[in-house]
């Protein structure tokens, strides 16, 4: 009996002692790391080769790596941003090492990385500071971001140094054959290189961030021109090819997201200006604007245009507006200025124009230059019936359906209507106010001086009434331009002004 409770205490005390020792490994493992071993031989593989050697890969795709971020930084210190093998390898390993290399560091550890891989590009070494972070990871190649926004990095350094690529061809040839009725023009294939020059106004900048559940990922070019996209929560993000300016929307096939390159929301942005692409909610808007001058001023020849996979395009247009100037004499001058907006299209869930607001836009070749939130229509049996339910509608509206049968048998048609209330609406209890209670121009101020002087110094009574007179032809003048000023901005807002 006794051997038997022996035997088993001396069982259990083997068993404790047996996970003890196990638990002291563990705890040893986490705080020594990786063999240090190890170690320096990777970090002088990549000294030496520029790569990583298969030993860290292992590493760092078992599913717990012993690596602790102080052995990752020292990895990480030996990369060299113009080690092109160590770059060119980067690219081909699989996303989990990668991610496993940057993971459990912090966000200063982690921009120390992508400051090397920034300047490997030829960028800045903060140019890609944040873009790394615990919402974001490297997918395939140069792959980074997540599903609502992700970009491949190398497309910034073709678009920025311009690159070289390998084309097929067709041409033409005469098939001069013995057989007259073998003759002919023949087709046939040749490679051919094509040049992409260098970007005048090459990317600086990246940045990505998640606020309150958006996404927004942005690119700054050396001019200030810039682009930026918002996604929210639910919606459907953007992958980006800043080598063509391609902003494709994202699909879903077999649980990945992929590219919907003949989505009507996908387009190509010109380079120019600054766009802003907000797809926080059900319906997407284009934000379009110019980069201001060195005046500060709207730069018509520096305004954002996007085209879509679909054909459209879009852009702003420099907007003539009419007003009044009240000059000096009292008299009020109608005055033409031309000004430039910011362009707003609005999508509804379909992918369709839904609202144009200041916007160019060309739609099969016809182009139409709309004003504040015109709502748009591209079926005209649609525009009947919401005017049937909406008969108080009171807005700008754009009807263009080239599918439609006029009466006459005619096809397509367009409705372009401009509403709401004018500027021009304004000045009129402006001027009413002014006919009521007419304020004196400089010109009557003097008047009434010089009569007053006259007065104290007991000039000639009729040198008086004549400048009384004079004193009451200006009064009068002040009081008719007032009342053609009135008359002239009630018969404009008559004819429709806006």
């Amino acid at each position: 009996m006794k051997k038997n409770i022996l035997t088993k205490t001396f069982s259990l005390f083997l068993v404790l002692t047996i996970v003890l020792f196990s638990m002291q490994l563990i705890i040893a493992q986490e705080t020594n790391g990786w063999d240090e071993s190890e170690l320096e031989k990777a970090k002088e593989d990549i000294q030496s080769t520029g790569q990583l050697n298969n030993e860290i890969i292992q590493e760092l795709n078992s599913e717990s790596s012993s690596l602790t971020p102080a052995q990752k930084m020292e990895i990480i210190a030996a990369i060299e941003p113009n080690q092109k093998d160590f770059w060119t390898q980067w690219k081909t390993l699989e996303p989990k090492p990668r991610n496993a290399l940057l993971a459990g560091l912090d966000q200063g550890q982690r921009d120390t990385f992508m400051g090397k891989y920034a300047q490997s590009l030829g960028l800045s070494q903060d140019a890609l500071n944040g873009v790394y972070n615990d919402n974001t990871a490297f997918g395939k190649g140069d792959l980074i971001g997540n599903g609502k926004a992700s970009l491949d990095l190398s497309t910034i350094k073709s678009h920025n140094e311009g690159k070289t690529i390998i084309e097929t061809e067709k041409y033409r040839v005469w098939n001069n054959a013995v057989l007259r009725r073998n003759r002919g023009w023949i087709y046939k294939e040749r490679t051919v290189e094509k040049i992409i020059p260098p970007s005048s106004d090459p990317y600086v900048k990246v940045t990505h961030e998640k606020v309150d559940g958006i996404n927004t990922m942005a690119f700054e070019k050396e001019s200030g021109n810039s682009a930026t996209v918002k996604v929210g929560e639910e919606q459907n993000g953007y992958h980006i090819d800043l080598e063509t300016g391609k902003f494709s929307r994202l699909k879903e096939v077999n649980g990945k997201n992929v590219p919907d390159f003949d989505n009507p929301l996908t387009g190509t942005w010109d380079g120019k200006g600054n766009l802003v692409i907000d797809a926080t909610g059900d319906k997407v808007k284009l934000i379009l604007d110019s980069n201001k001058g060195e005046d500060g001023k709207a730069d018509s020849k520096n305004f954002a245009q996007f085209t879509t996979s679909d054909g459209k395009q879009f852009g702003g247009y420099e907007k003539p507006e009419k007003g009044w100037k009240k000059l000096e004499n009292g008299e009020y001058e109608r005055i033409e200025e031309e000004k430039l907006y910011p362009a707003e299209i609005t999508f509804d869930e379909n992918g369709e124009i839904d609202i144009l607001s200041n916007a160019y836009a060309k739609i099969d070749n016809q182009e139409f230059l709309t004003g504040e939130n015109t709502k748009y229509f591209s079926d005209y049996e649609e525009y009947d019936q919401f005017m049937e339910k909406n008969e108080d509608f009171d807005s700008n509206l754009l009807v263009y359906d080239p599918e439609h049968e006029n009466k006459d048998g005619t096809m397509g048609i367009i409705v372009q209507d401009t509403k709401g209330r004018s500027i021009y609406e304004d000045l009129i209890p402006k001027i009413e106010e002014s006919l009521k209670n007419p304020k004196a121009t400089e010109e009557v101020r003097y008047k009434k001086a010089q009569i007053e002087a006259a007065t104290k110094a007991e000039m000639d009574p009729k040198e008086i009434e004549k400048l009384k007179k004079e004193l009451a032809d200006l009064q009068l003048k002040e009081t008719q331009n007032l009342g053609r000023t009135l008359r002239a901005v009630s018969s404009y807002m008559e004819e429709g002004a806006t």
